[in-house]
């Protein structure tokens, strides 16, 4: 396969030679015949090679780098989705609920892939991805085998590729909600109307994380949505957990979370803009300003007036 070059300037080429995976549309210097989504050969200022990237036509990150080898495999998506699997299997074995692809990290720039038991969420946040949307769906069936295949491709950043808001089943068939377990807490996503692909699979390892420190703390979760970071926080011996978001939706699946995991006595809900409730637990002195090199940021005095 023949990639169009794509010449950087020596900004753009120091970039990429220190590992940064993005370039820029204002080092981008010579782009001709190059179309929206297109993967390029990536060309220093002098003619020097440094690698594939993907394309766009319109962001501001203009290039996404795919390779810094001198080849690339027509079949590096696939190959690059088998390795993304087996390195989960050997990070989380049997988990059933997590991300299974997380864009530069697996080397498929702005691609999502997130698992919630036998169903994926998709987001495909570029061009070249978007463009790529058949092979990628076509690969992850035979990868994963899921019943269903749902795009959420609903972030705003994808009018900045010149994308539309697309939602919709790419596979098979995927039900508004599925109820999963994350770390052992069990949760109720909403793929289709959720925030992200319906959960923050991203932050799995952090919640995770959060648990094993809260032991005899009182802790509050601002902007908490559906409970997840409150429900470890909880299971992880917080005395108390005040959760607060401003959405009623959200926190009405929150409040079923909760009653599920049986949290119900350790977790408070609080409707509420998340400032201004920092702001009057600061001025109620419930909260402190964290300090520098401490980790006290989860922590606040319970029972200060909240209802």
């Amino acid at each position: 396969m023949t990639h169009l070059p794509v010449i950087v300037s020596k900004r753009g080429e120091s970039r990429v030679r220190s590992g940064h995976p993005w370039i820029f549309k204002s080092d981008v210097s010579r782009a001709a015949g190059v179309g929206p989504g297109a993967v390029v050969r990536v060309l220093g200022p002098t003619g020097r090679p440094l690698g594939f990237a993907f394309f766009s036509a319109q962001s501001e990150i203009t290039l996404r780098m795919v390779e810094r080898g001198d080849t690339l495999s027509p079949t590096f998506v696939r190959d690059r989705l088998l390795a993304a699997r087996a390195w989960r299997e050997t990070i989380a074995p049997g988990v059933e609920t997590l991300r299974l692809v997380h864009g530069e990290g697996d080397g498929l720039p702005s691609l999502i892939v997130d698992r919630y038991r036998e169903y994926l969420v998709v987001q495909t946040l570029s061009q070249a991805t978007d463009a790529r949307k058949g092979e990628i769906v076509a690969a992850l069936v035979e990868i994963w085998k899921p019943r269903g295949i749902l795009e959420r491709n609903d972030p705003r950043v994808r009018a900045r590729e010149g994308l539309p808001s697309q939602v919709g089943v790419l596979h098979g068939e995927v039900p508004e909600t599925v109820t999963v377990s994350e770390n052992g807490v069990r949760l109720e996503a909403d793929l289709w109307r959720g925030q992200k692909t319906g959960l923050f699979l991203d932050q799995r390892e952090n919640r995770r994380r959060a648990e094993s420190r809260a032991r005899g703390r009182s802790a509050l979760d601002v902007f908490c949505y559906q409970g997840e970071w409150s429900m470890h926080l909880a299971r992880g011996g917080a005395t108390s957990v005040l959760a607060v978001d401003s959405s009623e939706p959200a926190l009405t699946l929150a409040r079923a979370n909760v009653a599920r995991n049986g949290m119900a006595e350790k977790v408070q809900l609080l409707r509420s803009d998340a400032f201004d409730a920092l702001r009057r637990l600061e001025r109620e002195h419930c909260i402190s300003p964290p300090r520098p090199q401490h980790d006290q940021a989860f922590n606040f005095q319970a029972g200060h007036g909240f209802p």
